[in-house]
């Protein structure tokens, strides 16, 4: 057997590990996110709550959710990009190269981050600074615009 072929079967081995863990994480964070979704319903329907911290939690569980999304995209990619194609996925989820799984996480970066500022505006408690911190999350969202942008372009100009 050819050096490279070893090395080349090494590296999928260690791809795959990643994967493995980074699956076992998407799959954590989705249960405490159930869990989290559980005690949200329990509260509206059995204790009194006010509805700000409703809100509060509700965000928070939906952030949970998004964050095991952003983890199990980047185990299915990372499985796509070095161990083998997925053939029952979504059209939209197969991961050609890194740029596109880099494009679809920003994607799902982009939504968190705007889901996480929506919970600080829902329980702000007129003394905390929202402004500076929408103007700088809004600074890394076009940052984040433009790079997907850029990259779009160049995709269209290598067709």
């Amino acid at each position: 057997m050819k050096i490279q072929n070893v090395f080349g079967l090494l590296l999928k081995f260690a791809a795959l590990i990643s994967v493995v863990g980074v699956i076992l994480l998407a799959l954590g964070i989705f249960g405490y996110s159930f869990y989290e979704i559980f005690k949200v319903i329990k509260t509206i329907l059995f204790e009194y709550s006010e509805e700000g911290e409703i809100v509060l939690k509700a965000l928070k569980s939906i952030d949970l959710v998004l964050l095991g999304v952003v983890f199990f995209i980047i185990g299915t990619g990372l499985f796509e990009l070095f161990i083998k194609p997925i053939d029952n996925l979504p059209g939209w989820f197969h991961m050609k190269n890194i740029d596109e799984l880099k494009a679809m996480l920003i994607k799902v970066v982009i939504v968190v981050m705007g889901v996480s500022f929506t919970g600080r505006i829902v329980t702000w408690d007129g003394e905390t600074d929202l402004l500076g911190y929408g103007i700088g999350l809004g600074v890394v969202v076009l940052a984040l615009s433009y790079f997907l942008k850029i990259k779009i372009v160049e995709e269209e100009k290598k067709i």
